[in-house]
């Protein structure tokens, strides 16, 4: 059995994860064909509706900005719609394989995070929006943040570190 991750198109559905050793477990899932989408960076594959934007499927917000984050190729061209399901990138034999641990880990665990931009001739990340974000909010605002700040040409997702002011109210 390969653990898969379904991320629903409605961002208020939680994750959940689905056995993958169910026949057609992924294309029920997503509810047709399957059009997979890689993410080397991560170790995943995204499975989406081959059909959806011809279908009207609702735009899926956290796996279209997980793609446009980490594939910058995607961004403005397309957007990924109804129900996904997360798996690891396949095997030498074309099989799907386990989600990465750490990437299960970033994408199930309730943690803060804030955004960096970095800037055009300047190697320092600074940070672009000084709030605690969850993981999939900061995507969206790595992604906007990128195409809004003039000279930006890269941004990144990071834990958020407890000020000291936070230690010391615990």
């Amino acid at each position: 059995m390969v653990r898969a991750i379904v991320v629903p198109a409605d961002p208020d559905e939680p994750l959940r994860e689905l056995d993958t050793s169910v026949p057609d477990a992924v294309g029920t899932a997503v509810g047709g064909f399957m059009e997979a989408v890689d993410l080397f960076d991560l170790g995943i594959t995204i499975y989406v509706n081959e059909s959806g934007l011809l279908q009207h499927l609702p735009f899926n917000s956290r796996v279209s900005f997980l793609w446009w984050h980490y594939a910058l190729g995607g961004r403005r061209h397309s957007t990924l719609v109804g129900d996904a399901v997360i798996v690891g990138l396949t095997d030498e034999d074309g099989a799907d394989t386990e989600v990465p641990s750490e990437t299960w880990e970033l994408l199930h665990t309730d943690a803060a995070y804030l955004v960096e931009v970095r800037l055009v001739g300047d190697g320092q990340w600074q940070v672009g929006l000084p709030v605690w974000l969850d993981y999939w909010d900061s995507l969206m605002w790595a992604t906007l943040l990128l195409e809004q700040i003039p000279g930006a040409n890269a941004t990144r997702v990071v834990p958020a570190e407890p000020h000291e002011d936070d230690i010391a109210a615990a």
